[in-house]
């Protein structure tokens, strides 16, 4: 889960560094795993305080996260705004813009997976 929106595109746009990033991450997963890639707030720019707790009801009310799913949290941000939700697992992570080098982000891209695949094996 990320944050906000880039402007006319998707959660998590293949067309970013981040979405190429987590796509990448996909790619490594188990075949089978359903991947479903969210932002926290429906918005394209980073929320007012005041905007976030009605955001986060659409948000929760939008993906539904239920008792046996993983969620992966991309980035400080997220990890402190993340409603309490009851979940399998919240995986925190770096957000993959914090990456810079192809040497760091395929560093990124192994860490995470391996983090995931672990915990869905759990």
């Amino acid at each position: 889960m990320g944050m906000y929106y880039k402007t006319g595109l998707k959660a998590l746009d293949s067309s970013t560094k981040s979405g190429k990033m987590v796509d990448r991450i996909m790619d490594k997963l188990p075949v089978g795993v359903k991947v479903k890639k969210s932002n926290l707030y429906d918005i394209a720019r980073i929320p007012l305080d005041s905007e976030k707790e009605e955001l986060k009801r659409f948000w929760l009310d939008d993906i539904k996260p239920t008792p046996e799913d993983i969620v992966v949290l991309l980035g400080a941000m997220v990890h402190n705004d993340c409603p309490d939700i009851k979940v399998r697992d919240l995986i925190k992570i770096a957000h993959p813009a914090s990456k810079r080098s192809h040497k760091e982000m395929d560093e990124y891209v192994e860490k995470a997976a391996s983090l995931i695949c672990r915990t869905i094996k759990a």
